[in-house]
């Protein structure tokens, strides 16, 4: 069984199944909107389930479809709330990442490194606060650490 029929299933039995894929085009508009290259992994990620339809997974994870993907430096530059991810924006390294998902209501989200091209390594982070750190280098990699619900995807303030 693949990994996105794996997350698919584990939604479903979640009662989560507003599942609205995309076609090419909205990825390549997306794309071009932005500047970047979806790798192919997040790419039939969106081709093929999309988000979790705005509702939150049993764990408290909402994971974002395409349309709702914001630079961390636009989803954040209004933001009024606790943790303060506003300071987010701030840091250089982190600004251009796209915010994909979150947890608990924003308690931390999750962010990915998208390039103008296609590179082997997209990497994620966890981001609460002022806070940040990798947690994988693929997008498939995040996912195996969410169904496999690793503590990882928990922001552990010990160790940043």
């Amino acid at each position: 069984m693949s990994q996105l029929e794996k997350l698919k299933l584990k939604w479903e039995d979640e009662s989560l199944n507003k599942f609205h894929s995309v076609d090419l085009e909205s990825v390549q508009s997306f794309e071009q909107k932005n500047n970047v290259v979806i790798p192919d992994g997040l790419k039939e990620y969106f081709k093929t389930l999309n988000g979790t339809g705005e509702e939150y997974t049993d764990e408290l994870y909402e994971f974002y479809s395409i349309e709702k993907i914001k630079k961390v430096s636009e989803e954040f530059q209004e933001w009024e709330g606790v943790p303060n991810h506003q300071s987010l924006v701030n840091i250089d390294m982190i600004k251009d990442l796209f915010v994909f998902a979150n947890f608990s209501f924003n308690q931390f989200v999750y962010a990915i490194k998208l390039s103008q091209e296609e590179t082997e390594s997209n990497e994620v982070y966890i981001l609460c606060g002022e806070e940040y750190k990798k947690i994988a280098n693929t997008f498939s990699e995040f996912l195996d650490l969410y169904l496999s619900n690793s503590v990882e995807l928990q922001f552990n303030k010990e160790e940043s």
